[in-house]
Order: structure tokens, then C-alpha cells, then sequence
């Protein structure tokens, strides 16, 4: 097998020759010192930089708030279906059922942790997976994708 370390000899030539480049040590030194995010700025660009836009954005409904609950996923994505809804209907507010999605999302997830149960049937209970699979259960989080899967299998209900 060969030799995969790094040979010393080859790493202290690469350093002396970096460090024989002035504009080298100049770069090392203001990283070292600002920080790459500082010392990738460049300030020309920066001078140029503005924040203001002049696009007009169609009015929307109100958003829809999780209050924490960790569906955030489900509701982002509800909202963005939330806002052909309106338009479709032609009204000014509308909200799609959050509980209907999520008593899907956690059969769904239910059903899947039991096929992994299923699975690693033949493993010892002490497994780092049976383990895993026992401790961490099922939880709130998802994606988009999530959702979009949901509402493809399931469809979707107004609150």
C-alpha cells in the first residue's frame, strides 16, 4: 500500500515558497487579521450596492402562523397553495386544514418507522440502529417535498 501522509519535507517547501510571495503574506495577514468574510469584500461592489427595488408584489392573504409547533414546513407549504386558492376562488382569505396535513404526515411517519422496525427485526435490541430507531421515535420536521407528497396522496381540506 502507499505512503497516503503527507511528506514534510514537501509541506515546509510549499510554505517557505508561499511565504516568499509578498502578496501572499499580505493576503494571510488580513484573513488572519478581518476574517474571510471581511477580506472577501470588495468594496468597490459595496460602494455600488443597493437594497431599494421598485417591484410592484400582487397583494396576498394573510399568513398563517405555526406559533412554534414545529410544522413550519407544512405551513409555508400550505401557504404558497393557499395563494392559488384565493385567486382561484376569489376570495379574500382562505386557509387550508394544518391538522387534516398532519395526521397524514404522522401516519405516514408512523408507518415508516414501523417498516424499519420491521426491518432490523433480525438485529440485537441493543443495535445502534434498533436503538436509534426506538429512541429518536418520529418527529415534527419536514420539507417541502413532504407536504407536496402529502397533498398529492392525500389532497388537501379548508380548515
Amino acid at each position: 500500500m502507499a505512503d497516503q501522509t503527507v511528506n514534510p519535507q514537501w509541506a515546509n517547501e510549499e510554505t517557505a515558497a508561499f511565504s516568499a510571495d509578498r502578496a501572499n503574506r499580505v493576503a494571510r495577514n488580513f484573513v488572519t487579521s478581518m476574517g474571510v468574510s471581511a477580506a472577501a469584500r470588495d468594496i468597490t461592489t459595496m460602494r455600488t450596492y443597493t437594497d431599494t427595488y421598485g417591484v410592484a408584489v400582487a397583494k396576498t392573504g394573510d399568513v398563517t402562523n405555526q406559533r412554534q409547533s414545529g410544522r413550519c414546513w407544512m405551513f409555508s407549504s400550505f401557504n404558497v397553495l393557499r395563494q392559488e386558492a384565493i385567486k382561484k376562488l376569489d376570495v379574500d382569505t382562505f386557509e387550508f386544514s394544518q391538522a387534516y396535513g398532519m395526521f397524514y404526515d404522522k401516519l405516514e411517519k408512523a408507518n415508516s418507522a414501523l417498516e424499519y422496525i420491521i426491518q432490523t427485526a433480525d438485529q440485537p435490541t441493543d443495535s445502534r440502529v434498533v436503538n436509534t430507531l426506538l429512541t429518536e421515535g418520529i418527529g415534527d420536521g419536514g420539507y417541502y417535498s413532504f407536504a407536496m407528497s402529502l397533498v398529492e396522496k392525500y389532497g388537501l381540506v379548508p380548515k
